[in-house]
């Protein structure tokens, strides 16, 4: 990190840029820091429209014949023991008893490890993940309940009836989206980010062909899991911080503006 400091003293006003050492923190002050800006990112009315907009799509495929379509076609058409074989290793990524795990010692091992190199991005991955799960998980329970359509399995339509059911939005598309997203955000490799996107939705796609979720369940929870990830890249890129700092020049007390980023 850089700093870029406005310096008003006795002695005059000056500019410096200078390079910053990080102060000292512990892996959770920092969570609970960035977290704030994460969930300022998510609640901004720009991604309240964007939220809308996925949901006006979700509501489409739900509340029309759609849903039941294509499930009928995927569950007659294309269904196999190939698929189920695929389905049966891809719901692993949206197993949330086995990537919170996952996503926690990533975390820890950005502040055990060193800041560059391997253990830095296997660091900045998790936390990344974590606070994205962190960000998009309570709407995703809340959109469960609220949205409130059953399962295909339960012999239940995907129409929206609130507080019915607790199947609005599937958890496995979710949780499984996000160590792609989150992924996808560090490389700059255009063929990296669409393989990491097309991975994304892996889990999402086992549950449909699972018959557990109908395809507006899953858009509803990957969708969820996209805003919640690009509200965390906002915030981690949004580097710049506005800081006033107490400073003695010469013995003569002033006061630096600092903007950090």
């Amino acid at each position: 990190m850089h700093r870029l400091i406005f310096i008003m003293s006795g002695i005059g006003v000056a500019l410096s840029l200078q390079a910053c050492v990080a102060e000292e923190t512990t892996p959770l002050r920092n969570l609970m820091h960035t977290e704030v800006d994460d969930y300022a990112e998510f609640y901004s009315a720009r991604n309240m429209i964007y939220l809308g907009g996925g949901l006006a799509a979700g509501a489409l495929l739900a509340n029309t014949s759609v849903d039941l379509h294509i499930r009928n076609w995927y569950q007659n058409d294309v269904r196999s023991e190939s698929t189920d074989h695929f389905a049966k290793s891809a719901k692993y990524f949206g197993e949330g008893a086995i990537a919170c795990p996952v996503f926690a010692g990533a975390w820890v091992i950005g502040f055990v490890g060193e800041d560059e190199g391997v253990t830095g991005d296997i660091g900045e991955w998790g936390s990344r993940s974590l606070r994205t799960l962190i960000v998009g998980g309570p709407p995703l329970l809340a959109f469960q309940r609220i949205l409130g359509s059953g399962r295909p399995t339960d012999g239940s339509d995907s129409k929206w009836v609130p507080f019915k059911d607790d199947n609005g939005a599937s958890g496995h598309a979710f949780i499984g989206a996000i160590p792609f997203l989150s992924a996808a955000e560090m490389v700059d490799s255009r063929a990296a980010k669409c393989l990491l996107y097309a991975g994304s939705s892996l889990a999402g796609l086992s549950r449909v062909n699972d018959d557990m979720h109908y395809t507006s369940q899953v858009l509803v929870g990957w969708w969820l899991a996209y805003l919640a990830e690009t509200s965390v890249d906002r915030s981690e890129t949004k580097r710049m911080r506005f800081e006033p700092v107490p400073i003695v020049i010469d013995g003569h007390p002033g006061v630096a503006l600092s903007f950090a980023f």
